[in-house]
Order: C-alpha cells, then sequence, then structure tokens
C-alpha cells in the first residue's frame, strides 16, 4: 500500500516536471531570453554557445532557464530510475539536480528515499529533513522520515512524524489509516479507532479505514458498532467474500440471521469453491433450528472439500442429535483420514462413542488425544475418568496422577485421584490426596466430609470426627455432615454425643430416615429400650415405597451432576428429569437442569428451570448465584449484581458470596463497589484475608490504580508468603510505577513459588521487564 502511494506521488511529480519543462523550451525558444546571455563583468551580448564573454574573456554562466531545465532534467530521470528499483543510478541524477537548483525539495525528498532503500540511513535522515525545511507546505517529505524511523524501528517517532504530516494534509486518509494500522500494532486502540474515526470523517468511502476500522471494533467485540463499518466496506468492495464472510459471522452473534444468510450467500457467490463459508452458512440455519438447511449445506461443503475438517464435526454433531450416531462416526472416520492427527476430530469421536456405551472405541480415541496434547491436564483427566468406567482402576490412577503433575492446584483433579485410590483400595493414598485438595481449596466443606468417611472406613474415628467438624464448620445445615458425625462419635462410643448429631441431622432434613435406625441402635446399646423402640417405630413409619422413590430421586440427581461435569448435558436432562417424575418439586434436579441449559447456552429455558426450583426453595443461595450467572451470561450485570446482593444477605458467613458478588461488580463496570466488598470481606473473614487482599489489588489494578494495587498485594504477602500469583500482580504492578528493583525481585519470587505450567508466562514477563530496565 506505502509502495502504490509513492509510485502514485512519483508519476505525479513527473507529470508536473513535463508541464514545467515544456514551459521552460517555450520560454528558451525566445531569442531575447534562450540565444543571449549576458555578461555579469561588462554587460556585454554574447551567443548561447559561447564560454567565455566575446568583450572582456569573462566565464560565462548559464541562464538561470537554462540551469532550471537542467536541474528538472536530471530530477525526471532520477525519478524513472527510482521507480524501476535503480537507486544507486538514481542518487547520482537527484546530485545533479541539486547541484543546479540547491533549493528543489523534490530532490532532496527522493534522493532521502533513495538513499533510505540502499541503506544509507545517515544521509537519509539529512536529505529528508532538508526536504521538510524546504517544502513547507507539504506532508510528503514528514512521510519519507516516517519510513525512515519505520526502517530504522522508531515507532514512538514514526507516530510523531505522520502526526506532523496531518498538520499539513489533515484530510490525508492514506496517512491517517497507516497512523492508525501502528498505534494498533502497539496495541493503543482507542487512538487507533480514532484516526480511523477522522479518516472516515474525511473521506466516508475510504475502504481500507471502514474496513480495517470494522475489523478492530469486532475483535473487540464491539459488535454493534463494528457491523456499520463493515457494511459499507462490502458497499466499496462488493467483490471480497472476506469481508461478506466476517460481517455475517458478527450478524449471527447479534442473532440477525437474515442478515447472515444474505451475506454468506453473496460470498458464497464470489467464491464458490469456498467449503468453509458454506459451513458458517449451516452455522447458522442451526442457531435457527433449522437442522434440515444445515445438513444440505454441509453436504455441499464436504463435496467441495471432503476433508474439511469444520464441516465435518458440524456434520455429525448434527447427525448425532437426529439419532443417527453411526453415520456421524463414519463422518468422523472420514475427516480422520484428512486429518489424522487432529485432537478435536478424536476428542469429538470418543466423546461419541462413549455416549454410544463403546468405551474401548472412546478410550482408543482419548489415548490419541492424550499423545496428541500431553501437556494438557484437563484430556489425562478425562482418560482417567474412562479408565475408571472400564474399571481399569491402575491405568485410572496413572492418569489422574499425570493431570495433577500437570496441574497439581486444582482440587478437583486431585479429588477424582483420591477416587482413583479408593476404588483401587488404596485408602491411605486417597486420604492423602484428598487432604491436598482441602488444603487448595479449604472453603469446599465436601473434601472434609469426604476425608470423615475415609477415615471412619480406616476406623480412624478421632480424625473422621476432627474432618467433620471441620466440614459443618464450613457447612453448619449439611444433615448428611452431622449424620455422618453422629456415626463416628457413635463408634467412639460417645452415645449422648452421637444423638445430639443425628437430630440435628434429622431436624434439618427429615427425610434421612434411615437415620432413625442408627439413632434407635445407639439407645439400644445405651440401655435406652423405650427411647430405641420410638426411633425404631419412627423409622418403620417412613420405609416402604417411598424409601424406593426417595432413594432413586437422590441418585438420579447425583447421576445427572455425574454426566454434566463429564461433558455428556443430553443423559444428564434425562436422569434430571427421571428424577423429576418421582418429585416434581425437587429443587436439585431442577437446579440440574437449568445447568443442562446453560451448557447448552439456552439461557431462555435455563431461567424457566431456575425459577421452578426457587419456587421450592426460594431461600437456596445457591439457586440465586446460579441465576446471577445466567443473567451476566446474557450481558444482564445490573440484574447479577442484585441478585447476588440478595444472596449475601441471606447468607453474610458465606465467603464465596462475597468473592462472586465482587466478580459480579467488576463484570458490571462498578470497579470501586468491587473493591469495597473485597476489602469488607478481608475484615469479615480474617483467616482469608490475603486472598480478598489480592481480590481487591487486582480490581485496583484494572482501574489503573498501580500505587492502591501494589499496597493490597504487599499486605496480602504479609500474612500469605507462599502465593506465586500475588508476587506477579505485585510484579506488574510495581513495574507501572516504574519502581524496576521492587518488580524484578517480585517476579523472582514468584518464578521460585510458580507451578512449571506457569513459568513459561512469568519467564517472558520478567524477560519483558529485563528489556526495559535494559
Amino acid at each position: 500500500m506505502r509502495q502504490e502511494q509513492v509510485t502514485g506521488r512519483i508519476d505525479q511529480l513527473m507529470d508536473r516536471l513535463r508541464d514545467d519543462e515544456a514551459q521552460q523550451n517555450r520560454l528558451l525558444a525566445e531569442p531575447s531570453e534562450a540565444t543571449r546571455t549576458l555578461c555579469t563583468r561588462c554587460g556585454a551580448e554574447n551567443s548561447y554557445e559561447r564560454k567565455l564573454c566575446a568583450e572582456c574573456g569573462e566565464v560565462l554562466s548559464p541562464s538561470h532557464f537554462v540551469v532550471d531545465r537542467e536541474a528538472r532534467t536530471h530530477m525526471e530521470a532520477g525519478l524513472s530510475l527510482y521507480r524501476n528499483g535503480r537507486y544507486k543510478e538514481s542518487i547520482f541524477e537527484f546530485l545533479q539536480a541539486l547541484s543546479r537548483d540547491e533549493l528543489m525539495g523534490e530532490a532532496h525528498l527522493y534522493l532521502g528515499r533513495a538513499y533510505l532503500e540502499t541503506e544509507e540511513f545517515g544521509r537519509a535522515r539529512e536529505s529528508l529533513e532538508k526536504a521538510v525545511e524546504v517544502m513547507e507546505d507539504s506532508a510528503d517529505p514528514y512521510l519519507g522520515l516516517a519510513d525512515f524511523f519505520q526502517r530504522t524501528d522508531q515507532p514512538e517517532q514514526v507516530i510523531s512524524t505522520l502526526h506532523a504530516a496531518l498538520d499539513r494534509e489533515p484530510e490525508d486518509a492514506n496517512t491517517r489509516c497507516r497512523l492508525a494500522f501502528l498505534y494498533h500494532e502497539m496495541g493503543r486502540l482507542d487512538a487507533a479507532i480514532d484516526q480511523y474515526l477522522q479518516a472516515i470523517s474525511y473521506q466516508p468511502e475510504h475502504l481500507e479505514a471502514n474496513r480495517q476500522l470494522g475489523l478492530i471494533l469486532a475483535a473487540s467485540d464491539r459488535l454493534d458498532e463494528a457491523i456499520p463499518f463493515l457494511e459499507q466496506a462490502c458497499l466499496l468492495d462488493p467483490r471480497d467474500p472476506h469481508t461478506h464472510s466476517l460481517l455475517a459471522r458478527l450478524y449471527a452473534r447479534r442473532r440477525h440471521y437474515s442478515h447472515a444468510q444474505q451475506a454468506l450467500r453473496v460470498a458464497i457467490q464470489l467464491d464458490a469453491r469456498d467449503a468453509s463459508l458454506r459451513a458458517d452458512l449451516a452455522a447458522v440455519y442451526q442457531a435457527q433450528n433449522q437442522d434440515h438447511l444445515a445438513a444440505q449445506e454441509l453436504q455441499e461443503a464436504l463435496e467441495l472439500d471432503r476433508g474439511n475438517r469444520d464441516a465435518s464435526l458440524r456434520l455429525a454433531q448434527l447427525l448425532e442429535r437426529h439419532g443417527n450416531s453411526a453415520e456421524a462416526v463414519r463422518r468422523l472416520d472420514q475427516a480422520l483420514e484428512f486429518h489424522p492427527h487432529d485432537l478435536q476430530i478424536h476428542r469429538q469421536l470418543g466423546e461419541l462413542h462413549m455416549r454410544s456405551g463403546r468405551l474401548d472405541d472412546a478410550l482408543s480415541h482419548f489415548e490419541e488425544v492424550v499423545k496428541l496434547d500431553p501437556t494438557s491436564a484437563e484430556l489425562h483427566h478425562r482418560l482417567g475418568r474412562i479408565y475408571l468406567k472400564k474399571h481399569y482402576d491402575e491405568q485410572s490412577v496413572q492418569a489422574y496422577r499425570k493431570a495433577v503433575e500437570l496441574h497439581p492446584v486444582n482440587p478437583e483433579f486431585r479429588e477424582d485421584l483420591a477416587m482413583a485410590y479408593y476404588c483401587s483400595g488404596q485408602i491411605p493414598s486417597a486420604i492423602h490426596e484428598l487432604s491436598k485438595a482441602s488444603r487448595l481449596d479449604y472453603t469446599n466443606a465436601s473434601y472434609s466430609k469426604a476425608l470423615g468417611l475415609l477415615h471412619v472406613e480406616q476406623g480412624e474415628y478421632e480424625e473422621a470426627v476432627r474432618d467433620l467438624k471441620r466440614s459443618l464448620e464450613l457447612a453448619p445445615a449439611d444433615a448428611q455432615a452431622h449424620g455422618m458425625l453422629g456415626q463416628a462419635l457413635a463408634r467412639q462410643g460417645l452415645s449422648n454425643l452421637a444423638i445430639a448429631e443425628y437430630e440435628r441431622a434429622l431436624d434439618l432434613n427429615p427425610d434421612l430416615y434411615l437415620l432413625h435406625l442408627s439413632k434407635a441402635r445407639v439407645y439400644a446399646q445405651a440401655g435406652r429400650h423405650e427411647l430405641a423402640v420410638e426411633s425404631f417405630r419412627k423409622f418403620l413409619a417412613r420405609i416402604g415405597n417411598q424409601e424406593k422413590t426417595r432413594m432413586l430421586s437422590e441418585a438420579y440427581v447425583g447421576m445427572g451432576h455425574s454426566y454434566l461435569a463429564n461433558n455428556n448435558p443430553a443423559r444428564a436432562a434425562e436422569v434430571f428429569q427421571a428424577a423429576l417424575q418421582r418429585n416434581p418439586r425437587d429443587a436439585r434436579a431442577l437446579h440440574g437442569l437449568a445447568e443442562v441449559a446453560m451448557a447448552r447456552k439456552d439461557y431462555v429455558k435455563a431461567q424457566r428451570w431456575l425459577d421452578r426450583a426457587l419456587q421450592a426453595e426460594p431461600r437456596n443461595c445457591d439457586l440465586k448465584i446460579t441465576q446471577a450467572r445466567i443473567q451476566g451470561l446474557q450481558g444482564h450485570w445490573g440484574n447479577a449484581v442484585t441478585l447476588m446482593q440478595e444472596a449475601l444477605q441471606d447468607n453474610p458467613r458465606r465467603p464465596d458470596l462475597h468473592e462472586e458478588l465482587g466478580r459480579v461488580l467488576r463484570k458490571a463496570g462498578r470497579f470501586q463497589d468491587a473493591v469495597d466488598v473485597f476489602q469488607r470481606a478481608a475484615r469479615i473473614f480474617p483467616d482469608q484475608e490475603a486472598y480478598f487482599l489480592w481480590l481487591t489489588g487486582r480490581v485496583q489494578f484494572r482501574q489503573d490504580l498501580f500505587a492502591e494495587a501494589s499496597w493490597s498485594y504487599r499486605k496480602a504477602l504479609e500474612t500469605v508468603q507462599h502465593d506465586w500469583r500475588i508476587y506477579a500482580d505485585l510484579g506488574k504492578a510495581c513495574a507501572c510505577l516504574a519502581q524496576m528493583e521492587e518488580a524484578a525481585a517480585a517476579f523472582e519470587k514468584a518464578l521460585e513459588l510458580a507451578p512449571e505450567d506457569e513459568l513459561p508466562r512469568l519467564r517472558k514477563m520478567a524477560s519483558r521487564l529485563a528489556s526495559v530496565q535494559g
């Protein structure tokens, strides 16, 4: 683009030189000027051919017109050579022109450009700066200087020089586009957008400005702003299929499906052989539940390109949705012939086989997936689950251990590793891993509760009581934990304490009627037979058909959450519905169906399920958290804030609610409110003060309050000295404050403490800091 502009200016300049030369020829044709030369010493007239005065012998100087014509002749020759890439020869001609007219600005300008092409940077800058002095009204010298600074890697100088050029020619849209592009490359997004907007204000039909501005806004997720500029670009260049395709994607994201279809059809007309365009059109049809039209487009895409990856993946999903899993497998196998090492194809095949119950086939594909990406902890984790389903306990343990090695701070991975150890009979190892999970996420009551259960199985009742009490500190309303604590106390012979825990459990959840039997046994052991008989009768009064209903309902809800965790929302929905058939007001099952709808990104349906759950349990804060997340996913952050505030009001002692409210406020753009929430939580929960101070600092950093952020990080480190994340964030804040030594020390400490998978990113940040210090 820049070369085309230079070439165009050369053509304009040569036309002007030819016009000037013609004028000079007309003047030279007049005898009074062109055929006579006046002697500057004696004033005698001499013929043009003479070199010395005929009267006094003085050396005669050529007339102004002759000198000017010779200068322009050399200038024109130099421009011709420059345009043909013969830069060294053009330098000679430009110097000849300047020897005859040292104030010829164009000669200085293109002499500088020629020096730049031959990498004689010192001479180039000198000539270009001279051109700036001589050509007082032209922006071209500044554009040449901008090229010089760009070639010598001085971006800030390029920017200032382009601004100087625009001071002389503010309506030059091409220069504004160049400046905008440079701003965008440097990450100064707002400045880039401003320059593109100014270019469009001067030239509304400037193609590059409209297209690039649309691309930048789209990449920034400012879709409504991007669409008009891309529409204008399509009008200015209706033969560009890529712009039409991008515009269609934006329409689809805004659910303007008719416009998206029209734009994609235009793109397909322009490039009928591009299979990816038909795959995009199929996605638009799928979004409108027009699966038959989507299937037609995907079929045509695969006819154009049998190995088209996206079309194969989409068609397989479509076929499975309509119950044709065999054809879906065939399509993916066909795609695998063209992409034998494609991770996504192997993964989708593995999941499809799992849903169809073909665990052996699923296992082979997930083993291949792990080979393709051996550094992914999540993939090893998925493989471990398949091994566990196959009852390959040892392989399951190995896969989960690998996931933990790759991501040692993920408590869920350690929890599943503990489960694998438990299934293989290695209960001490299971306790060890679950203890680590509990330390990583000390607010998760289920970890302490599971530890208590394992200790009970091991006969370690004192440890079981300790962990179960810890669980109840975190979740005092957990009836199951109270019941398990009662069992542990009963095993220790502490009958009265055990009975008290059973009664608390039954008060919290009367449906745990099996505890009546346990309580009856404790009464009998203590010799309190009348109370034992009463408890037996209560147990017998609840047993029967309801026993099957309740047990099956709990089993289905647990199974549904397992399927959902295993990324199988279809099966999860089936079992949650089965639970509802036994209890239509089961809030857990309704909550599970809402989470299924969220996994499918059907937020309207998710809200409907959640409304029913809230009717059953209106004060369930977990339901309100999910409701707030739905609102947030739809971009309604104000509603999400209101819901989280209600949940926190009902449960002010839950730290996770404070954290979630702060995060929602931050996403709603209410940074100071988020800071206030985190700071208040730090005061309310002293044992988690460092964590909430860290969260406070992260919000302050986003506000560009670097001094306040660094103070929060340092305050957090007074309590917790081994969290690498706080050191890394402190390093960034210090760097922004130009406190380079403190920043380097913080990054060094973060590198000492960080897990292996975080080290490359931290080293890169530390290297950038070192380069700035250098």
